[in-house]
């Protein structure tokens, strides 16, 4: 399963250019705004980061974000061991391999290929829906799904042309929301300087709301941040970029999720929770509206709109090149693991990513349901209990590649910062679950049981694995590389 530059047959290819990415269709740049794409930065703001300042810990979730940015540095520092020894465009899957074994590995491929394409199906439903919002003050009334199959156009178009094009879109997108949420930032220090104060930065804070519930929405905002690693055999000189570019995402979202928060906290005069009256989603819309005018809003509505657009863009190139590493491992259908012979992009996963969201998507436009209601929750609770196993699994990985004596490094990085990070990603886990619900916004018995999901995929993975090595070396094989 693990894939290493090093030489054409451990990459995962045969020379042929029908099984092989363009190289250097990106750089660090480009996989930084491809990862900050895929969080969509004011979105969450007014999401996931609202949810902690009105149910939370409040004013305090500022500080709650450093504490998860500590977190997710103890993993980055292991993150990028690893890298510095496989590329491959199924990253988590070969990262796992290579210290745990190809079994291991790949059962976090495939539960990292369906989160990743279901991820596209939730951001292309919302894309619709917010589209619609945003439109429809100015007289123009569609159904959702119409605007949601123009995203989808738009999102193959791109998975065809290359993720050198996508990240020149996203980086636009991602541009308008610094714009917005940068203009809304030096508006309240203007008018309101002293609503700054230093105590959001004070532990004290933590003990007057649910920490734990603060915990779980401040990691979900940065879920993703270390996306960049995915286009690694697409990097110029992916050993250097690819950590580069981690690092980098970490530290961008962090500071702008840090001033955002702050802001929000200071034009609210510390209380959040007052101004949304027990509505999270009415937090931001309000205060933008408040102190940029009452343009903002359908300003707001659109850029939102578009940010979702751009998240979908990012999660559909990942999700492509998790299928494309993974049919390539021999996990998935042959024909997912080949590229086009020109533009080098894996065109029949771009096909098939988009009849997968077609699929998931009919039964909503059939039904006449509402996508925010009965799509995103689903998926939500899934990629939040999926990404803090795929973390959790790699941090392990690093240490028990370092004991293998697979990779080098300092004792820090290979043993220490892994071993912290898998104990904080382990405890946010337990928080999910403890809160689901709440992540969710659901009590439907259906929708609370999509984690079984990750049992039946990782069991897949698995099976599969060990059915590919007793054909191709016997029973008993399983090392860290296929």
């Amino acid at each position: 399963m693990t894939k290493n530059v090093d030489t054409p047959e451990r990459s995962g290819t045969d020379g042929s250019p029908s099984r092989t990415l363009k190289k250097g269709a990106i750089g660090v740049v480009g996989g930084v705004i491809m990862a900050i794409a895929a969080i969509s930065p004011l979105t969450t703001l007014g999401s996931n980061l609202a949810m902690s300042l009105v149910l939370g810990v409040g004013p305090a979730t500022v500080f709650v974000i450093v504490i998860i940015m500590a977190v997710l540095l103890f993993f980055t520092a292991g993150y990028v061991v690893l890298g510095r020894y496989v590329v491959d465009s199924g990253a988590y899957s070969a990262y796992v391999a290579h210290g745990l074994g190809a079994t291991a590995g790949s059962g976090i491929a495939v539960i990292a290929t369906i989160g990743y394409n279901l991820a596209v199906v939730a951001f292309a439903g919302i894309s619709g829906y917010f589209l619609d919002n945003a439109f429809e003050p100015l007289g123009l009334d569609l159904h959702w799904w119409i605007y949601s199959l123009l995203v989808l156009l738009l999102i193959g178009t791109l998975g065809y042309l290359g993720v050198g094009m996508a990240s020149r879109v996203t980086s636009l997108i991602c541009g308008l929301q610094v714009i917005l949420l940068g203009a809304f930032v030096v508006a309240v220090l203007v008018n309101n300087p002293t609503g700054f104060r230093l105590d959001v930065f004070s532990p004290a804070g933590l003990t007057g709301g649910a920490f734990g519930l603060s915990i779980v929405f401040v990691l979900l905002s940065l879920a993703s941040f270390e996306t960049a690693a995915a286009y690694g055999e697409e990097m110029r000189d992916p050993h250097r970029a690819v950590p580069r570019a981690t690092y980098l995402t970490l530290f961008l979202l962090s500071a702008v999720f840090i001033a955002g928060t702050w802001a929000v906290v200071a034009a609210a005069d510390g209380d959040p929770g007052a101004v949304a009256q027990s509505d999270p989603g009415a937090l931001i819309p309000t205060l933008f509206g408040a102190y940029l005018g009452e343009w903002a809003g359908t300003v707001l509505n659109m850029v939102i709109a578009v940010s979702i657009i751009g998240a979908a863009i990012a999660f559909h190139n990942l999700a492509t090149r998790y299928m494309f590493s993974s049919a390539r491992a021999g996990l998935l259908h042959a024909g997912l693991g080949r590229t086009h012979p020109r533009r080098k992009t894996p065109h029949i996963a771009v096909i098939t990513q988009l009849l997968f969201t077609v699929a998931f998507l009919a039964p909503f436009v059939a039904t006449g349901a509402d996508p925010m209601l009965g799509l995103l929750p689903a998926i939500a609770g899934y990629n939040s209990l999926s990404m803090i196993v795929k973390m959790a699994t790699c941090s392990i990985s690093v240490v028990a590649a370092s004991l293998r004596g697979r990779v080098t490094g300092s004792l820090y990085a290979t043993r220490i910062a892994p071993a912290l990070a898998t104990l904080g990603l382990l405890t946010a886990g337990a928080l999910i679950i403890v809160y689901y619900a709440e992540v969710t916004e659901s009590d439907s018995a259906w929708i609370n049981a999509m984690p079984l999901i990750l049992i039946a995929c990782a069991v897949y993975g698995g099976l599969r694995q060990r059915q590919l090595n007793h054909a191709n070396r016997g029973p008993g094989a399983d090392t860290a590389s296929v």
